[in-house]
């Protein structure tokens, strides 16, 4: 997960370097696409710690859990033999599902503070980033200040709660390693 954190944070630090030289379209519209890149690649690592998890710890997560960790679905083929069809989630509750699942494994209290702008935010963003991958006009790859403001808005949101939840994860380890040391 760090190597993917590390690798993902430097492609957005090298094009925020580049954007402030070259202040164009090109260079927003590269930004907010490798930020929500970031994003979820980091929701998936979590994804997949949570998963790895399960399999030591298989009380830890129902079946219909890891299922939907696994973004997995199935289905009977034609032949009637079992399949297993990916089952894509939507980001953000997909982002909310993981984050709850992985803390569960450090066992903290935590709660992903969705009643702030941040979260309201982050919803726009992802419309925003939604049409920049997905263009139907031109409008869709243009970007105002507005969607600059809200997408600078998310990410800040994002960064702030993955490093919050890894904050209180880390405490709750310690405090198990602690516990149990005694």
């Amino acid at each position: 997960m760090k190597s993917v954190f590390t690798l993902l944070s430097n492609d957005v630090e090298e094009i925020r370097v580049y954007g402030k030289e070259n202040n164009n379209g090109f260079a927003q519209r590269t930004l907010l696409r490798t930020y929500f890149a970031f994003i979820e690649g980091m929701i998936c690592q979590l994804r997949l710690v949570a998963i790895a998890t399960a399999k030591d710890y298989p009380d830890l997560f129902s079946n219909k859990e890891v299922i939907l960790l696994k973004e997995e679905r199935y289905q009977l083929s034609p032949k009637g033999k079992l399949e297993t069809k990916a089952n894509f989630q939507k980001n953000l509750p997909m982002l909310l599902f993981t984050i709850n699942c992985y803390t569960r494994i450090h066992s903290p209290d935590f709660t992903v503070k969705t009643d702030e702008r941040g979260w309201e935010a982050l919803n726009d963003y992802s419309r925003i980033r939604n049409n920049l991958m997905h263009p139907k006009s031109l409008n869709d790859l243009e970007l105002d200040g507005s969607s600059l403001k809200t997408s600078t808005e998310a990410a800040k949101w994002f960064k702030s709660t993955l490093l919050d939840m890894f904050a209180v994860c880390a405490k709750a380890e310690e405090h198990n390693r602690n516990k149990n040391c005694r």
